[in-house]
């Protein structure tokens, strides 16, 4: 994976732009307190990803921004590259939510939490386990999009007593890839900001029923307008890139280490993914002992946001199964 899909959204999408609702990390603390600790499991019924609040959970002097929706054992979402809170399709985080304590949350230097983006995603997956801790979650399956399917890599190497299973969507395993990112996705995903085309090249197929999809998921994205996140900074996504190389590189032989984990994974993906082929994991689904793949047809990067309710009903049943590991 080279590049994703930027974080705002075009006003053809009615989508605000990122701009008119940046504010500090200091004016966001005071708008919706520093909270302390939440319970797992533990969330008003009303609330959707459309309208769940935005709190602030402490770790030291670092401040993490964050979501909880529904009720039940905690599933902790890890973005995309360049992703916030706001790019999550409210279709696929209430699916989970109906199952689950949902956890969406900005990691350190994206959007609206502090610090500085680490250079590499085993620093991420660090930074998303002080995270979850502080607002009392010792253990969750962790569901990572894109780099975040990467970091959730990280966190179940890393942590494998925190993390009972590991979603991991859209994304490859570690070290150098058989199937490389497509130039047509490299390019596209470039450009400052996207048209509905973009949307459709970067995460879509262009088949008439998946450009249908990426209307209704950019539409459902566009209805949250509270709380909304600030873009993602030059510094914080030049970092990622960093840290994405990082993990190609397997400088620590993790690729071995995935293929031994016994952390539940569940590897789920279009057919057609131009980032990230799911083509890469099939070598690797033969030899490790802990992983399932799914494959959805006619769905590239963003099946999870084509097929939300399908895709989280995947997760939720595959939670279910493993849920004594």
């Amino acid at each position: 994976m080279k590049l994703a899909i930027e974080a705002e959204q075009e006003n053809s999408l009615n989508r605000k732009p990122a701009m008119e609702v940046q504010r500090s990390n200091l004016s966001r603390a005071v708008a919706v307190g520093i909270m302390g600790a939440v319970s797992s499991g533990t969330a008003p019924e009303n609330v959707t990803a459309v309208n769940a609040r935005t709190q602030i959970a402490s770790v030291g002097e670092r401040r993490f921004a964050y979501r909880s929706i529904g009720t039940g054992s905690p599933v902790i979402f890890l973005h995309r590259f360049r992703g916030t809170m706001d790019d999550w399709d409210p279709a696929f985080v209430d699916a989970v939510a109906k199952e689950h304590q949902v956890i969406v949350f900005d990691n350190t230097g994206v959007s609206s939490s502090s610090g500085e983006v680490p250079a590499t995603l085993s620093t991420a997956a660090d930074d998303a386990v002080a995270f979850a801790k502080s607002i009392g979650i010792n253990k969750a399956a962790v569901l990572g999009w894109s780099m975040g399917g990467l970091t959730a890599q990280e966190v179940a190497l890393r942590y494998p007593d925190f993390a009972t299973q590991a979603i991991i969507i859209g994304a490859v395993p570690p070290g150098p890839t058989p199937f490389p990112t497509q130039p047509l996705f490299a390019t596209t995903a470039r450009k400052p900001t996207y048209t509905f085309e973009d949307q459709v090249t970067l995460f879509f197929t262009q088949s008439e029923a998946s450009r249908k999809a990426a209307k209704l998921s950019l539409d459902r994205i566009a209805a949250r307008t509270v709380d909304m996140e600030p873009a993602v900074s030059v510094a914080a996504y030049t970092n990622q890139s960093a840290a994405i190389k990082s993990f190609h590189e397997d400088r620590d032989n993790d690729l071995a280490k995935i293929e031994a984990t016994k952390v539940p994974l569940l590897i789920l993906n279009g057919n057609q993914d131009i980032a990230n082929p799911i083509e890469n994991w099939y070598a690797l689904g033969a030899k490790a002992r802990s992983a399932e793949i799914h494959v959805f047809p006619d769905a590239a990067h963003g099946a999870l946001h084509q097929y939300p309710e399908r895709a989280a009903e995947v997760i939720n049943n595959f939670i279910r199964a493993h849920s004594n590991d």
